[in-house]
């Protein structure tokens, strides 16, 4: 006997966003892997803080999220260094946090560089 959906027919598109996600999330806890979530779009008025979207879909503190605005260059450059930094140790990894890590990197625009003015 199908179980009564009923409530599902009342859910909001941000809720069935919230519903579907916890179930991935379930999905990535039971398997272990490594999962960073970026939480983009900080910039609008609408946007689920961190903490919003940790409380929502019952993020364990394990699972970092970092707030994001994607047209901020600087802030994605963080962002990918902590994912480097977060990746288990190898040379080549090390060699891309060094890199990302030098003063002269940290807000460059790389869509500009090698450019000509």
């Amino acid at each position: 006997m199908p179980k009564n959906r009923a409530w599902q027919d009342k859910l909001t598109p941000e809720w069935e966003f919230i519903v579907q996600e916890k179930q991935e999330l379930e999905l990535i806890r039971q398997s272990k892997i490594l999962c960073h979530i970026i939480a983009n779009k900080q910039d609008r008025e609408d946007a689920f803080s961190p903490d919003q979207i940790r409380r929502r879909l019952d993020i364990p503190e394990s699972i970092p999220i970092y707030p994001c605005i994607a047209t901020d260059k600087t802030i994605v450059q963080r962002i990918v260094l902590e994912l480097f930094k977060a990746m288990p140790p190898s040379d080549d990894v090390q060699t891309v946090i060094d890199f990302l890590s030098t003063p002269e990197v940290l807000g460059v625009d790389f869509d500009t560089v090698g450019k000509d003015d």
